[in-house]
Parts: C-alpha cells; structure tokens; sequence
C-alpha cells in the first residue's frame, strides 16, 4: 500500500512538469506550422509575382 501512495506522490509532482512539457510540444508544433505557412505564403507571392 505504501509503494502505491508513494507512486501517487512522485505522479503529482510530476504532473505539473508533463503539462508543460506538452505545452511546449504543442507550441513548437504550432510555431513550426505557421512558419511553414510563411514560407508557403512567400513563395506563392513570389511565384505570382513572376507571372
């Protein structure tokens, strides 16, 4: 019994720390995505351009 309280312990400490790590996976993701989207974007307004 104590082995699975102690379990629980170290789960909630580290709780906080998983969020935020899936926090900063989850805004890199979206970093990523929308500086793709950039790119995306700035060679489409080049390509037009050169029509």
């Amino acid at each position: 019994m104590d082995a699975i309280s102690e379990a629980h312990k170290v789960r909630e400490a580290n709780a906080p720390h998983a969020q935020r790590v899936k926090v900063g996976v989850a805004h890199r993701c979206a970093l990523r995505i929308v500086c793709v989207a950039h790119e995306v974007s700035a060679v489409h307004k080049v390509a037009e351009s050169h029509k």
